[in-house]
């Protein structure tokens, strides 16, 4: 089973969780947004745990997929990185 962390619950991080959540052996085990309704929402609707922040996160994916604005990426890129992911 891989388990992802979606990071970014907007539009694209929606589309890109409907296709996670239809492959088999792919479980979403977060939706996090700093929007905390966005992250519920998502949470609810694709599944896994809604956080507002990365450090919140208490098991480790198997990856992240970063569907923020463009100008977040390299921070987060960098910070899963530093994490091993």
């Amino acid at each position: 089973m891989i388990k992802v962390a979606i990071i970014g619950c907007g539009g694209i991080g929606r589309l890109h969780a409907s296709v996670y959540k239809s492959l088999p052996d792919t479980e979403i085990i977060y939706m996090v947004d700093t929007m905390e309704e966005l992250a519920v929402s998502a949470a609810k609707e694709y599944g896994g745990t809604a956080l507002t922040n990365i450090d919140q996160m208490t098991e480790r994916p198997d990856m992240v997929d970063v569907c923020t604005p463009p100008d977040l990426h390299t921070a987060l890129n960098l910070a899963f990185i530093e994490k091993g992911i």
